[in-house]
């Protein structure tokens, strides 16, 4: 993976990962450490980009705006902002995962969760009146319901 780092202001930052995905981290006055203030993320259609602002306003909540591409090399971008101190680590994650799937176009889709059918036929053994066990005991009728002997 390789992050290009490029100087906006001041204080501020662009981190981007080919052109598709920036971050727009700003430097904090008085702690060592940068915040977070925007991503924007590339898509080549519109349906892809209103997915991909679904499931973003679905999973955090920021401001998310679809507009035509200004800082991505793409035909659109979706804008995230608004992102507060608790939710940047897991938007970061996120968009680590973006990053990752990209890089792995062959990785396997899952496979759907389906009812295995049984090798072979059950084998059901009627319950039987044992009057050497403790407990109950049970005998099936001629149609099939149990009926209790105890």
């Amino acid at each position: 993976m390789q992050l290009t780092i490029k100087f906006q202001s001041a204080r501020s930052y662009l981190a981007s990962w080919q052109s598709r995905i920036i971050a727009r981290y700003e430097l904090l006055k008085t702690k060592s450490e940068a915040r977070l203030k925007s991503v924007y993320l590339g898509a080549k259609s519109m349906p892809e980009a209103q997915t991909i602002a679904k499931t973003i306003s679905n999973l955090f909540q920021v401001r998310v705006e679809i507009r035509p591409a200004q800082r991505c090399a793409t035909a659109f971008e979706v804008v995230v902002r608004n992102i507060k101190v608790a939710v940047m680590a897991a938007i970061e994650k996120f968009v680590l995962a973006l990053i990752t799937a990209a890089e792995m176009p062959t990785a396997p889709a899952p496979k759907p969760i389906a009812p295995i059918k049984p090798v072979a036929p059950m084998n059901v053994v009627p319950l039987v009146h044992r009057p050497d066990l403790p407990g109950r005991s049970f005998r099936r009728t001629s149609d099939g319901k149990l009926l209790n002997l105890a």
